[in-house]
């Protein structure tokens, strides 16, 4: 009796043994790292080429275009460091192997999509360092009206819908430079300008009018500055 159970003794062990190194395997192999109980929420967020794409709103009936790329990794649920910083071909909430589409009429650099053609999710590109803000935001030419929104209430304080005007607005934010990373001070006061298109979408962008920094990481230029406290000031807000 005591021999029949030295070897099932051996075999558990070895077969413990081999299960473990497997598990570990295949964590390191997915990236995959135990939490131990903690709680990591993500934002919605991809980085594709460099590129930094936020979540940024569903669209209904609005035309794909050809595939950009393929999901690598997905973050939520395999990385517990809050700090973790993304990687080419990593989204937060999506699955490996789920594709991202270019949408007809913008720059890959500038928006990317994923879902299908009855519901779309659109990315929206957060900044690239350096270079102007014309090397990403998209926009030129296809603003119809810009928006203000007051970010604490959420209303609209502010319009700016003289064509003349949305073009000269349009044309500062996209000549500046981009890259800043100041964050607003604390009692600063942030407003939403909302980028509304030709085609129906709209873009939002917080705005902090004691720096002149607009989302995300773009200082203004004097005249942009300037035509945005003006459409406040004829709201009767500053």
């Amino acid at each position: 009796m005591g021999w029949t159970k030295r070897p099932l003794l051996l075999v558990f062990t070895v077969v413990a043994a081999v299960l473990i190194t497997v598990g570990l395997i295949f964590a390191i192999s997915s990236g995959r790292e135990e939490c131990s109980g903690a709680t990591v929420s993500w934002a919605a967020v991809a980085r594709f080429d460099g590129v930094r794409y936020n979540g940024s709103q569903n669209i209904r009936g609005f035309k794909l275009g050809d595939e950009y790329a393929r999901v690598q990794f997905q973050v939520a649920g395999n990385v517990c460091d809050p700090g973790y910083e993304l990687e080419d071909g990593d989204v937060t909430s999506l699955s490996p192997g789920t594709p991202l589409y270019e949408v007809e009429g913008y720059g890959p650099r500038f928006l990317l999509a994923s879902g299908d053609a009855d519901v779309v999710f659109l990315w929206e590109a957060e900044s690239i360092e350096g270079g102007s803000v014309a090397d990403f935001l998209d926009i030129g030419g296809r603003v119809e009206s810009i928006s203000l929104f007051d970010a604490s209430t959420g209303h609209r304080v502010g319009l700016i819908d003289d064509p003349q005007s949305v073009a000269a607005l349009v044309d500062s934010v996209l000549a500046s430079p981009a890259g800043f990373a100041r964050p607003p001070g604390r009692g600063d006061e942030v407003y939403f300008v909302a980028f509304h298109m030709k085609d129906g979408l709209t873009f939002k962008r917080a705005y902090v009018p004691a720096t002149g920094i607009l989302a995300h990481r773009v200082q203004l230029p004097a005249q942009a500055q300037e035509l945005l406290l003006e459409a406040l000031r004829a709201a009767g807000v500053r």
